[in-house]
């Protein structure tokens, strides 16, 4: 066990001793040591030197580990918003209306076309509305072209109805 840390310079490593030594002495001078209190608070003094240098080196090695975490987070966002771009230049190749809902029947994506011919339905769009509320924006939407004695709620549950469907699309 060692009270200085032998990276220090030696002029560092003096004076830390230096201090060691002069807090020693007063304790000594200033009262009599019948039970060895000095020596007892020189021993602690060097233990807790030591617990300060191990957290000392597992505060490193966290900060270590987050900013390793920091760099690979980066990299995926940085992946992530590629891949989202790429996605979003691809559906735009699309020559018809295209929507994708993801597993939570949220929209995900959608190309310029979607909805071209509802733009009151079209200017709602946005990424997170819900499957249902889209479909209920269509059915109410003035632009939609319903086949004769549809009813507008008819033709939403339809709909909904369809799209449980595993096998149906749209």
């Amino acid at each position: 066990m060692s009270l200085i840390d032998p990276s220090d310079p030696l002029e560092r490593q003096v004076e830390k001793l230096t201090r060691i030594a002069d807090a020693l002495m007063r304790r000594i001078e200033r009262a009599p040591d019948p039970a060895g209190m000095a020596y007892a608070e020189f021993e602690r003094a060097a233990m807790l030197e030591e617990q300060v240098r191990a957290r000392t080196r597992e505060l490193e090695r966290a900060l270590d580990l987050l900013q390793d975490s920091n760099a690979r987070l980066s990299r995926s966002t940085a992946e992530a918003e590629a891949t989202r771009t790429a996605l979003s230049t691809a559906l735009e190749t699309i020559q018809e209306g295209f929507a994708l809902f993801g597993p939570n029947d949220r929209l995900a994506f959608h190309n310029s076309r979607f909805c071209r011919d509802v733009p009151d339905v079209a200017a709602a769009l946005a990424p997170g509305m819900a499957f249902e509320d889209y479909v209920a924006r269509l059915s109410a939407s003035p632009a939609l072209a319903l086949p004769e004695g549809t009813t507008a709620e008819r033709w939403r549950q339809s709909r909904l109805r369809r799209h449980a469907d595993p096998h149906a699309s749209f």
